[in-house]
């Protein structure tokens, strides 16, 4: 299931794309705390190529999901720890980012926790 938290004019094409692949789409649209509506077992996924910082995987890592971020992403590269806090994409392609949640998903986060 795909769960994204945006009103983004891009977000009908995503979710458009998504539901073609099978993949069940959610788009509750802004809320004040993202962590708290992100069910247990979530990962999430910065795909963009250009981040000033990336704070989303750091608050992702606070709150105890692994991220996936695209690794020559302007960024975030200060702000996720492979292995960590989740996994880069080496590149931002659908194949390369689901490579990358998958192995994100087994990150034990108890050892983040500990980290900070």
């Amino acid at each position: 299931r795909l769960l994204c938290f945006t009103t983004e004019s891009g977000m009908a094409d995503l979710a458009a794309h998504a539901e073609a692949s099978g993949v069940p789409v959610e788009s509750p649209g802004w809320v004040d705390d993202w962590a708290a509506a992100t069910p247990a077992g979530s990962v999430v996924v910065l795909p963009s190529y250009r981040e000033g910082f990336g704070n989303i995987l750091v608050e992702a890592a606070q709150a105890g999901f692994p991220s996936v971020a695209v690794s020559n992403s302007f960024g975030v590269g200060d702000a996720l720890v492979p292995g960590l806090s989740g996994q880069f994409a080496l590149v931002g392609t659908a194949d390369a980012l689901a490579d990358a949640v998958e192995s994100a998903a087994r990150v034990d986060m108890t050892r983040a926790r500990d980290w900070g």
